[in-house]
């Protein structure tokens, strides 16, 4: 009989997600911010020169 070892949640999730969407979540997390901020960077959001982004924090949903 095999014994069955339960991981956190986290680490259950994390085994189940492409490397490429675990760095992203990665980099949110570092970062602070949401997925959709990190996805609608620009290019002139960019400031190569000093190794930052600016943070333009996605505009709140109106209700209808």
């Amino acid at each position: 009989m095999t014994k069955s070892i339960k991981l956190p949640i986290s680490q259950t999730f994390a085994d189940k997600v492409s490397p490429e969407l675990k760095l992203l979540y990665q980099l949110c997390w570092h970062l602070g911010t949401s997925q959709g901020d990190i996805t609608n960077l620009k290019d002139a959001d960019m400031d190569w020169q000093h190794g930052t982004a600016l943070d333009r924090k996605s505009e709140p949903r109106q209700s209808l």
